[in-house]
């Protein structure tokens, strides 16, 4: 296959990398989404990620029907060391996750080419999100900001990206077992960082009993902290905001019981109430830094 690398008029190549888990009976609509894109230099790294189902049968069958396919197997690591294994083995200019379970629009990978090479100063390209399967209709998707995106996930994990922007990052944190597209997207994008979202449906999105769905409760609070722990030097400016952002989605709901309860303990101080402590009644949070 000719490495197209985007130099003199060979046009970019783009590396689908498709995680698979036990999603053989989906896979088909999601690989044949691939097949149907009018932009034809493409790659498609299928990862096996240790599936127990047909999956490699399905998989195989594609690469025996078309040369851009490609096949790896590995024992089961997760869904970020399955990125990140199928990243490796690619050479595209350009890269796209695309879950086994879901499928693309037919223009995605022309007009996101298009885009970013006349874009040059954009990092993140995707487009809206329409769910299928268990639920219907259009995801309700925040609009992108970088003040948005520190607080609650507002990229879908299929967004295209530069191979170069990739390889300056540590990629996909592999000891997440949820949101590592969001983890992923903090360590991509910074305050200055351009990202533009197509005003049309580029990805269906199947929702299942099976499918990863929006955390809650003690889940996603265990997320967010790791979240939280992987980017301090991005939090640290807002730490009192960290601790009340639940309508945002990122949530310590310990941290702050605790900080409350010095924050009280402050006040009813006596060296608070003969004014010793009046104009550094904050002093002690420091010690959250």
């Amino acid at each position: 296959m000719q490495n197209c690398d985007g130099i003199g008029n060979a046009p970019p190549k783009v590396s689908v990398i498709v995680p698979v888990y036990n999603q053989g009976k989906y896979l088909s609509e999601a690989l044949d989404s691939v097949v149907r894109q009018t932009y034809p230099y493409w790659e498609c790294i299928i990862v096996n990620d240790g599936s127990s189902d047909g999956t490699e049968e399905v998989a195989k069958y594609y690469v025996n029907q078309d040369a851009r396919f490609k096949y790896l197997y590995q024992e089961n690591a997760g869904v970020a060391a399955a990125r990140n294994n199928g990243i490796k083995h690619s050479d595209g200019v350009f890269i796209l996750p695309l879950d086994g379970d879901d499928y693309i629009n037919s223009t995605y990978l022309e007009k996101a080419v298009n885009y970013l090479q006349f874009h040059p100063e954009t990092t993140l390209v995707y487009g809206k999100v329409e769910r299928f399967g268990k639920e219907k209709g259009l995801m309700n998707l925040p609009e992108y900001s970088w003040d948005s995106i520190i607080w609650r996930n507002c990229i879908v994990n299929c967004a295209m990206f530069k191979r170069a922007d990739f390889e300056n990052t540590r990629g996909y944190d592999v000891n997440m077992r949820n949101h590592q597209d969001w983890d992923y997207w903090l360590t991509l994008l910074n305050p200055d960082s351009v990202v533009h979202c197509f005003d049309e449906v580029m990805l269906y999105y199947r929702i299942s009993n099976n499918g990863l769905r929006a955390e809650g409760g003690r889940r996603f609070e265990a997320v967010a902290r790791q979240i939280y722990n992987n980017h301090k030097e991005i939090y640290a400016p807002y730490l009192s905001d960290v601790l009340y952002y639940r309508s945002k989605g990122l949530t310590f709901e310990e941290e702050y019981r605790k900080v409350k309860e010095k924050y009280e303990g402050v006040l009813s101080s006596k060296a608070y109430r003969l004014g010793k402590m009046l104009m550094k009644p904050f002093a002690w949070m420091k010690n959250f830094m």
